[in-house]
């Protein structure tokens, strides 16, 4: 547990190094977008890996902690996922989508005011995660998380993804998007008790981090091809597993060999929400600014926007956190005495 409160340190750990992932995604397609880079640069290969895991693995780790959540009653259940994503969802994306229109500069694609009214069932950019897992977490309530239930849904979700990736778009039971995500938080839940209680040694952890690093490698190789680059259908999954794998592998030895750094990506991780939700806006401003000041090369563009991307929203994310205004602004729940960071990405 972390020292903070009740909080996981290995989970918050993978939070922490997923969304720096998950920031370096959206930048490196930022400059592919703005044609600061193009596809043919080796640099690209990292972006089909990438997106095979890192949000599958934010999936699986709300799932984990499904069970202890309606452990509290299913209208508790509920009311926190309304409060703590539901809210944050709606806000924020009013937030971003209103700013976009004033700056049209910060976007690659330029948004209409009719955007900021399809938001409650067409999510823009970063959004989409916050809307399918409130969708999971819905489907979590009503099914109380039964493994009865649970496992005919994820059989159910595979089939949907297996059936939209040859053109069979929501088969009436689950829209795409929602059936591969859906999968990940199903797996979540029903490996929960044996990733919760796993305790390896340090040299556990580390063979199992260079067993999963050569998975990662081989199966995104042999993914690329199968897939066609794309990494959200099921020829991407064994390279999803691998990935999630080495995350929480190394999770787990960043908890056991260095506590300083270990601390360093739990603070990332608690911040998580707030880095996700304003990690676009951070770095397209980045973006613009070294793009008017000439400083156009790519290696610079990655990363100073993805240092930026993530320290600006880590800052942001600091400071509210010190003016308890976590809790009003949708970024934390209130505790006993200050906010604390809401534990869903």
């Amino acid at each position: 547990m972390s020292a903070r409160s009740n909080r996981i340190a290995w989970i918050d750990i993978a939070r922490g190094i997923g969304i720096i992932l998950v920031v370096y995604g959206h930048v490196l397609r930022g400059l592919v977008g703005a044609h600061l880079l193009t596809t043919a640069n080796p640099v690209w290969a990292s972006d089909y890996t990438i997106y095979t895991f890192h949000m599958p693995l934010f999936f699986l780790l709300a799932g984990l902690q499904v069970d202890r959540s309606l452990s509290k009653g299913p209208q508790a259940f509920l009311r926190s996922k309304i409060i703590t994503i539901a809210y944050p969802y709606l806000l924020w994306s009013l937030f971003q989508g209103g700013l976009q229109l004033l700056m049209p500069g910060l976007l690659n694609t330029p948004r209409s005011p009719w955007t900021l009214v399809t938001i409650l069932w067409h999510p823009i950019a970063q959004f989409w995660f916050l809307y399918v897992l409130f969708l999971c977490h819905v489907i979590g309530f009503l099914t109380q998380a039964r493994r009865t239930l649970l496992i005919p849904l994820l059989l159910i979700s595979m089939g949907c993804a297996l059936l939209a990736m040859h053109g069979v778009p929501g088969l009436f039971v689950l829209p795409a998007t929602l059936a591969h995500c859906f999968v990940f938080y199903a797996a979540g839940i029903l490996l929960s008790h044996a990733l919760l209680n796993w305790r390896p040694s340090v040299g556990m952890a580390m063979f199992a981090s260079a067993l999963s690093e050569f998975g990662l490698g081989l199966f995104s190789h042999l993914g690329r091809g199968w897939s066609h680059s794309l990494s959200d259908i099921p020829p991407s999954w064994p390279s999803a597993i691998a990935g999630i794998a080495l995350l929480i592998c190394l999770s787990h030895l960043l908890d056991l060999l260095t506590r300083s750094l270990g601390s360093w990506f739990e603070t990332l991780g608690r911040a998580s929400l707030t880095i996700y939700i304003f990690h676009i806006l951070a770095a397209a401003g980045i973006r613009v600014a070294l793009k008017k000041a000439h400083l156009t090369a790519w290696p610079l563009q990655l990363a100073v926007g993805t240092i930026m991307g993530v320290g600006l929203p880590l800052l942001l994310h600091l400071w509210l956190e010190r003016a308890n205004l976590l809790a009003p602004l949708g970024l934390g729940v209130k505790r006993r005495s200050a906010p604390q960071s809401i534990p869903v990405i």
